[in-house]
């Protein structure tokens, strides 16, 4: 295999450019490197070369070395205004991806049984023919809903979904629905928004439930909240286990798995019940403070003691310390919050909090100000009007699950529907940057689900 990538392949590969940089004579070292690259290579095909990492959700920026046409090296930007120059481990091996010896560089067609991998090479446009006619045959003999969509969420998600539907299908998998649906759908009908953002900048108490941010992704949020301990903000961290996050946090307190509403819930009822919340806010923004004020008497610090395992003093405390800060608290809302069947509720709970707090559009709050647009950056054309698609979702959403968004579906319950064949039967699945057998639990439903398909492509 070739181990070489042309300049015309490497800028294909990421969301590469931003131009040239003024170069200062008392730039350091990396910042300096950062001037240099220009997204250009020289003859050579030497240079340096600003991308993103698509490793994770966080979009990091990088700059790559580049070495007579070969990637040598990834570094963090910088300059760049969220990651600030650095780049985990993940990101780093974004080099393997790229050079990896198993890695498959040309279409391969099945000539075998489903798992006895047997395939030929194809080219890219036989390849093409092939999927489009499948999809076409597919879409004439039983309707457009007959084919299933999933990927991974990455940067070209709006040109994916442009796929899904110009089709017509209204059926789309996406592991998101795994991580993040309860925390998405919450903020959604709490706020408006679909993911609340996280700030650090005059936070003086931050509240973290089911985030071990000190052993996990997102360097450079762990970075943010580092800076927020090194001012002097107080961390109350809650995790069963004794964490890195843990050993870092000014308060650990050990929880009984599961129980983070209950201890969310009686942090809520202490606020309302001795007018701790920013009044000014509450009056100004907050809808139904009278319907959480009779909801929340029955939710003490004593009934979720029982529950936690928490003593009641202490998420009173918790609770008064929490308000005190007013709109400089912040209720973390976790990450992976789909864990549990009352994850939707906890995620409620902390939006409750937040608002409670004050701590909306504020420099250290949990919604900023804007909202960028997803893919603004890349310049892709606006998604163009399609028709509404009328067919039922497999997945349930709309009419089984009203209150989950569309973008993200319910991917467990689309596989179950899959293999039931209700409310009608899927022939053909299109998998974009995606392994539902690695990615969804219970492989052996998936396998099961793949054997109901006329047709996948991957």
């Amino acid at each position: 295999m070739t181990q070489t990538i042309s300049r015309r392949d490497f800028l294909k590969l990421g969301a590469a450019g931003a131009g040239a940089l003024a170069l200062g004579s008392m730039l350091p070292p990396r910042a300096a490197q950062a001037a240099r690259a220009s997204g250009q290579l020289d003859a050579g095909g030497n240079g340096y070369v600003h991308s993103t990492c698509e490793m994770c959700v966080w979009r990091c920026g990088l700059i790559a070395k580049v070495v007579d046409g070969r990637v040598v090296k990834l570094d963090g930007n910088p300059e760049h205004p969220h990651s600030r120059g650095k780049l985990c481990p993940r990101g780093q091996s974004g080099l393997m991806n790229t050079y990896d010896p198993d890695r498959v560089l040309t279409p391969l067609v099945r000539m075998g049984k489903r798992g006895e991998g047997l395939f030929r090479k194809a080219s890219w446009d036989e390849a093409l023919d092939i999927v489009a006619s499948n999809m076409l045959k597919i879409k004439e003999k039983y309707g457009p809903e007959a084919m299933v969509f999933s990927s991974t969420h990455n940067l070209s998600q709006v040109q994916f979904e442009n796929l899904l539907y110009a089709f017509g299908s209204p059926n789309y998998g996406t592991q998101r629905s795994l991580c993040f649906n309860a925390m998405i759908t919450a903020f959604l009908l709490t706020y408006g928004i679909e993911e609340p953002s996280r700030k650090y900048d005059d936070v003086e108490f931050i509240l973290m439930v089911g985030r071990n941010m000190m052993e996990a992704i997102s360097t450079s949020e762990t970075g943010e909240l580092a800076h927020a301990l090194d001012r002097g903000a107080k961390l109350v961290y809650l995790d069963p286990r004794y964490t890195k996050t843990a050993s870092k946090a000014t308060e650990w307190i050990p929880i009984r798995p599961g129980t983070d509403s209950a201890f969310l819930l009686a942090m809520i009822n202490v606020i309302v019940s001795n007018e701790l919340a920013d009044c000014d806010f509450v009056k100004q923004y907050v809808v139904g403070c009278d319907g959480i004020q009779a909801e929340m008497r029955k939710y003490t610090p004593a009934w979720a003691e029982k529950i936690t395992g928490v003593p009641a003093a202490t998420i009173e405390r918790i609770a008064r310390e929490y308000a005190a800060a007013k709109h400089n608290a912040l209720a973390h809302p976790g990450w992976r919050t789909s864990n549990f069947v009352n994850s939707f509720q906890t995620e409620r709970a902390i939006a409750t909090l937040n608002a409670l707090s004050g701590n909306v559009l504020t420099p250290g709050g949990c919604l900023s100000a804007e909202v960028a647009a997803e893919g603004a950056g890349l310049g892709m054309p606006k998604q163009p009007p399609y028709p509404r698609v009328s067919a039922l979702r497999l997945d349930g959403v709309s009419w089984k699950y009203p209150l989950v968004p569309l973008k993200l579906g319910v991917f467990q319950e689309l596989r179950d529907a899959i293999i039931t064949g209700e409310p009608y039967q899927a022939h053909g699945w299109f998998i974009s940057r995606q392994n539902p057998i690695q990615s969804l639990p219970d492989r052996n439903k998936t396998l099961q689900a793949f054997g109901k398909m006329d047709f996948i492509a991957t």
